[in-house]
Formats: structure tokens, C-alpha cells, sequence
């Protein structure tokens, strides 16, 4: 992937796992399809960070680990932006 695609898709990433923390903390329709699938897909976005930090309770643990999954996924989306192409002039 080039770098000018590959910045967009991390940031994009990055946005949809914090969408999954707002739908998550405010009172959503679990049953609806869209909530239902942007669920999912942070779920499966964040990865290997789901277990990072373990908090006493359940949502404070997926808002602090979703979060760290975002950053993540933000700092890789600016960092690989700035990567030299590999062309030579």
C-alpha cells in the first residue's frame, strides 16, 4: 500500500474504534444493524489490545483499551505518512 493510501486507512480505523466507545457509553439500540456492525467492526479493530489494562469494571476496561487501540492506530497512521516512498529522483 502506498503511503498517501495507507494514512487515511489508519486514521479511519482510528475513528471507527472511537465511534465503538461512544456507542458503547451512551444508551444505543443493540439490536440495530448499524450499531450492531459498527460494534463489531471496533471490536475487531482493537484487536490485541482488548486486554491491555484490566480495570474492576467491565466498561471503564473497554473505554480505557479501546482508547489505547485508537492511539495506536493514530501515531501508526501519522508515522507511516511521514515514511519515505522508496523513489529515487
Amino acid at each position: 500500500m502506498r503511503r498517501a493510501q495507507s494514512r487515511p486507512v489508519f486514521l479511519l480505523v482510528a475513528v471507527v474504534v472511537l465511534i465503538g466507545i461512544v456507542l458503547t457509553k451512551t444508551p444505543t439500540n443493540g439490536s440495530n444493524v448499524i450499531v450492531r456492525n459498527a460494534l463489531r467492526l471496533a471490536g475487531e479493530a482493537v484487536g490485541p489490545c482488548k486486554v491491555v489494562f484490566a480495570p474492576k469494571k467491565p466498561q471503564d476496561a473497554l473505554v480505557v483499551n479501546y482508547l489505547l487501540a485508537a492511539v495506536v492506530y493514530g501515531v501508526l497512521g501519522v508515522v507511516v505518512g511521514r515514511l519515505p516512498t522508496g523513489r529515487r529522483w
